[in-house]
């Protein structure tokens, strides 16, 4: 992995976070092979083929109730993905693991990849901000697992994170949060390996 990506595993996932802007949810290769994965500059599918996103927004926190007419209409322009908008509460009001879930079932009947992502911390410096962000996923563990290969997450949209102390900050959280001593014991013995 090139430098500024650091991969944690926890709850059976890995998060890949690339410190200069974008951040995505893998599975992990060694823990399954029917998610997304990044090699290089390339995303690759379950398949290990080049995935090549073309796709529309639904900003779903600001439109909660238009899910069910909007995702069909954006599938059928032909998009492979779908990117949508949810909320932590931070700043937005919470999107629940029901909601998530639903919208999810949606995209999959319509063939759409969901790229999540959490806008509450959108432009933020603030670790307080990003910690919310990355509790919010984890909280949504049960719910994303099994659609590896339908879903990719995005922790914190366009965070801004300046601070080096936040990606120290932001690792030693991710190691706490570890729900199995394996996965614990794999991210202290992948820490090192990448960044």
């Amino acid at each position: 992995m090139s430098a500024g990506i650091e991969v944690f595993i926890m709850n059976g996932v890995a998060v890949t976070l690339a410190l200069v802007g974008v951040i995505a949810f893998q599975v992990a290769p060694a823990l399954s092979s029917n998610g997304f994965k990044v090699s290089g500059t390339t995303v690759l599918d379950r398949n290990q083929e080049p995935f090549v996103m073309r796709g529309i927004n639904y900003a779903h926190t600001w439109y909660k109730g238009d899910a069910e007419t909007a995702i069909p209409a954006i599938a059928a322009t032909g998009a492979n993905v779908i990117r949508i908008v949810l909320s932590d509460g931070g700043q937005y009001t919470y999107d629940d693991a029901a909601s998530v879930r639903r919208i999810l079932d949606i995209c999959k009947q319509n063939k759409l990849v969901a790229i999540l992502e959490v806008h509450d911390a959108t432009g933020s410096d603030d670790f307080a901000k990003l910690r919310r962000a990355a509790d919010y996923w984890i909280s949504l563990a049960s719910t994303l697992k099994g659609l590896e290969d339908h879903v990719i997450i995005n922790i914190a949209n366009e965070w801004f994170g300046s601070s080096g102390q936040v990606r120290l900050n932001l690792r030693k959280g991710l190691r706490n949060n570890c729900l199995h001593e394996s996965e614990c014991s794999q991210l202290k013995s992948n820490k090192n390996k990448v960044g």
